[in-house]
């Protein structure tokens, strides 16, 4: 779909991948406000690998 294309389509992407994070790593890569989908969550990795832990919360 060409909405998956544009600015605002990686926007949202971002936003809802941040929405997703454990509030400790939300709180460090939200600050930094990256809306580039790739950069983000390479960024993530980053974080979660130096504290050792998992990603993403987990929801019942």
């Amino acid at each position: 779909s060409p909405h998956y294309n544009t600015a605002e389509a990686e926007y949202d992407k971002c936003v809802k991948f941040e929405s997703g994070l454990r509030p400790d790593i939300k709180h460090l890569i939200g600050f930094s406000e990256i809306r580039d989908f790739p950069t983000l969550v390479n960024k993530s990795r980053i974080v979660m690998k130096m504290e050792g832990r998992s990603l993403i919360i987990t929801r019942p």
